[in-house]
């Protein structure tokens, strides 16, 4: 039964990410948009990339948003890079700690540099200890430090 298991939850993602996707794209209803995008991290399929983008980069509400940026840090699709560096600037705090801790699981990149700016904008250290605590850039082991500061 266990090696039947990866198989069918394949079968049973490929035709749920259309329908996370409308719910994801509806304007109502926060508490199910946020629940669709963890849903869509969690299925691992790249359809969702671009919806999940979008919602990032609305003004929309904030929770839904920050579930948008893990569920693309999930993905790890390099389409979804520029949109969350931006939201490391967002205003409402948990999309940046959110839009932090999903540039964290994504591939390394130029994005570094970037991030390591954001921690030195005093604008931008409220989203400092959920950058810290992401994955360390190539070439760093956990416990270094990024930007000269150590990670809680």
């Amino acid at each position: 039964m266990r090696r039947k298991t990866p198989g069918a939850l394949s079968e049973i993602a490929v035709p749920a990410v259309e329908p996370l996707i409308a719910a994801l794209r509806s304007k109502r209803r926060p508490g199910l948009r946020d629940a669709a995008a963890r849903a869509l991290g969690k299925l691992g399929d790249t359809r969702a990339v671009e919806p999940l983008i979008t919602t990032l980069k609305s003004r929309g509400h904030g929770r839904v948003r920050a579930a948008a940026a893990l569920a693309l840090g999930k993905l790890g699709d390099t389409r979804a890079l520029e949109a969350l560096i931006v939201a490391l600037r967002d205003r409402d705090e948990n999309v940046r700690d959110a839009a932090a801790r999903a540039r964290g699981e994504a591939p390394a990149t130029r994005a570094e540099k970037t991030l390591i700016a954001a921690l030195k904008r005093p604008a931008d250290r409220s989203s400092a200890p959920a950058l810290l605590r992401a994955r360390p850039p190539p070439g760093h082991s956990e416990g270094s430090t990024i930007a000269g500061c150590q990670a809680p």
